[in-house]
C-alpha cells in the first residue's frame, strides 16, 4: 500500500492544501490539534530524518520557516512549536518524514512540553566521550 502522504502529493488522495512548492506541501492534518496546525511534507518519500537527503531537508526547513512567518503575519500567532517523530518508538504515525507546525499564543494553555521522566545514563556516556 502506498504512503498516504505520497498519495496526497500525487493528488490521488484528498487533503486541504495550505501551500506548496516544487519540494514541499503544507496541509491541514485530518486530526487538527490546535488552530493553525499544519503538516509540512517533502514531496519525495523519505521515511525519517535519518534517510532524508540533506538538500531536501534544508529546503523543507526553509519552507517550514516561511510558512511560520506567513502564519505569524497573517494570523498574528506569537510563536510556534515544531514537532517531528522518527520511528515507531518515537510515535511516528506515518512513515514519511514530516513536521507538525503548532502555532502558539501567550496564554493558550497548551502544554507542548510535557514533563518527561527519563534517565541520565546516556548523558554520562556523552560527557565521558562514549566511555
Amino acid at each position: 500500500m502506498e504512503c498516504i502522504f505520497c498519495s496526497i502529493v500525487k493528488k490521488q488522495s484528498f487533503a486541504n492544501i495550505y501551500k506548496e512548492n516544487d519540494c514541499c506541501i503544507a496541509i491541514v492534518p485530518k486530526d487538527i490539534e490546535i488552530d493553525g496546525h499544519l503538516l509540512i511534507i517533502p514531496k519525495q518519500h523519505y521515511q525519517s530524518i535519518i534517510d532524508i537527503d540533506n538538500k531536501i531537508l534544508s529546503e523543507t526547513i526553509i519552507f517550514t520557516k516561511n510558512i511560520c512567518i506567513e502564519l505569524k503575519e497573517k494570523y498574528l500567532f506569537q510563536g510556534f512549536n515544531m514537532l517531528n517523530a522518527n520511528g515507531i518508538a518515537a510515535q511516528q504515525s506515518v512513515s514519511h518524514f514530516h513536521i507538525h507546525i503548532l502555532p502558539r499564543n501567550k496564554g493558550d494553555n497548551i502544554n507542548a512540553w510535557p514533563k518527561l521522566h527519563g534517565g541520565i545514563n546516556i548523558y554520562k556516556k556523552i560527557i565521558n566521550n562514549g566511555d
